[in-house]
């Protein structure tokens, strides 16, 4: 591997030791049923697969609002993981899904927002983080929302919310109905009925796509 990957080979303490970067590919018989994240319509329902854990180890959570690197990083659960990524395959397969996207940097809480922001965000969305699963009841509201464990928000079609919760389940997962597709311009997202977040969508797109130019003045 080349280009880019060279510039996170440096560290505030120096040069970081050789390691291997793996590119995947893959092949997608029909283009038709690419499937993008940007939020698609108003009243449409979100899931979250993927349970949450305690693991912002390496986040840019704790990078950024702390200056620490953490302990907990995120482990690799090789049954949970590819059952999330079949069940997503399949229920994309079969045209349940609007929208779709990974959980990766900065959590739940970023995936959320970057469905909402990326182009052309016409719709905000609404998350209550209490139906974030068993394993996130007794979370911290912060680690809830960044924790960095691997797993998917999937806007459903509408109509296709049974199947796609049938779907889910035959791969021993747990699909979360979390939030709604919404025409307010904001991302809100509450816990016990009180809001963790709330922004205005037009404020936080040109933070969001104009915060390398500002960084750089």
């Amino acid at each position: 591997m080349s280009g880019n990957v060279s510039f996170y080979n440096e560290s505030p303490s120096g040069s970081v030791d050789p390691s291997p970067v793996i590119a995947c590919v893959g092949i997608i018989k029909d283009v038709g049923k690419a499937v993008t994240m940007e939020l698609k319509s108003p009243g449409d329902k979100l899931y979250l697969i993927g349970p949450r854990f305690d693991e912002l180890g390496g986040s840019e959570y704790y990078k950024t609002i702390f200056g620490e690197t953490g302990a907990n990083v995120p482990i690799v659960r090789f049954e949970l993981e590819r059952n999330m990524i079949y069940a997503v395959i399949d229920a994309i397969d079969q045209g349940l899904v609007a929208a779709c996207h990974d959980i990766s940097n900065g959590g739940l809480a970023c995936t959320a927002a970057e469905m909402a922001l990326t182009r052309p965000a016409r719709y905000g969305l609404e998350l209550n983080l209490d139906k974030a699963g068993d394993a996130g009841k007794n979370m911290r509201t912060d680690k809830l929302l960044f924790s960095e464990s691997s797993g998917f928000v999937i806007e459903a079609k509408a109509g296709a919310e049974a199947r796609l919760v049938e779907l889910i389940k035959s791969y021993n997962l747990e699909p979360m109905e979390i939030g709604t597709v919404t025409n307010s311009r904001r991302i809100v997202m509450k816990r016990m009925g009180k809001k963790v977040v709330d922004l205005d969508l037009d404020a936080a797109r040109k933070t969001w796509t104009e915060g390398l130019a500002e960084a750089m003045r």
